[in-house]
């Protein structure tokens, strides 16, 4: 026989379980990102497949701060409180808590005597940050997730 709880318990556990997945990947995401910036050698920073296009380090900080961004809304993204405030939490922490990152990045990269902060990477950093949030809200639209469908 099952206990009564069970069914409570176990949404609870699935509860936990969507909050801890995403947040244990963006911690992560985000300590990979914290090990590559004291790293003279890490990618963009030289000769790379990127070689051929200019500046191709832009493109990397863009890729590892959409990847964060897309992590953070994951993380947010079961949340479900007042709309507009839910709204908010969905994009506006995302955006925020990566832009952050990006220019304590920047600033840590500065106080290393190989590397140096750059307000174009800072930048790239928060343009990463601010296309994942439109890409999901875009791909959200598209496949009607999130609203109800009107049966009128």
């Amino acid at each position: 026989p099952i206990p009564s709880s069970s069914p409570k318990v176990l949404a609870s556990l699935r509860s936990l379980a969507l909050f801890t997945l995403p947040f244990g990947a963006s911690v992560a995401w985000g300590f990979f990102i914290y090990q590559l910036s004291p790293d003279p050698n890490a990618p963009g920073a030289g000769s790379s497949a990127l070689g051929s296009l200019p500046r191709p380090d832009l493109f990397v900080h863009l890729g590892l701060y959409w990847l964060f961004s897309l992590l953070l809304i994951w993380t947010v993204l079961p949340c479900r409180i007042w709309r507009p405030l839910t709204l908010a939490l969905r994009t506006g922490l995302p955006i925020t808590l990566a832009s952050v990152f990006g220019i304590a990045m920047e600033l840590v990269q500065d106080s290393i005597p190989e590397r140096s902060a750059s307000v174009d990477d800072a930048v790239a950093d928060i343009l990463g940050a601010i296309s994942a949030v439109i890409f999901v809200f875009v791909i959200r639209r598209v496949l009607h997730l999130g609203r109800p469908r009107s049966t009128s």
